[in-house]
């Protein structure tokens, strides 16, 4: 990966113009280097959680995690924050499960009357 960049600067992106990554990508392309970490780094206005944020959503992923796994009685330890973010990881997950399952569905459709034909 360093081998890709050739800039002083380790956290900064290098630029469009001495960026292999960018300069391999599709041009018409909206996001041109997805997991380059060194574009992240300078993100466009974009901000990452605070420590507060990535400590309250590990704890709704553990919640959830026990939930899940059958564990009685984790309830009586969420406080109205957690219990929002958790019913909005239910709802986010579930939306995204049946995006997929309809998706599948229809590459299925397709490849059967390809087969078919």
């Amino acid at each position: 990966m360093a081998r890709l960049y050739d800039a002083t600067d380790e956290a900064a992106c290098p630029g469009e113009q001495n960026c292999q990554t960018w300069q391999s990508s599709a041009p018409d392309s909206p996001v041109r280097c997805p997991g380059c970490p060194k574009h992240n780094a300078s993100s466009d206005g974009i901000e990452s959680e605070t420590f507060e944020e990535e400590q309250l959503l590990d704890r709704v992923e553990r919640l959830r995690r026990e939930r899940d796994s059958g564990r009685t009685n984790i309830y009586s330890t969420v406080t109205p924050e957690e219990w929002k973010a958790l019913q909005l990881f239910d709802e986010q997950h579930e939306a995204r499960h049946i995006a997929h399952d309809l998706r599948i569905a229809g590459l299925f459709e397709v490849m059967m009357s390809l087969l078919a034909r």
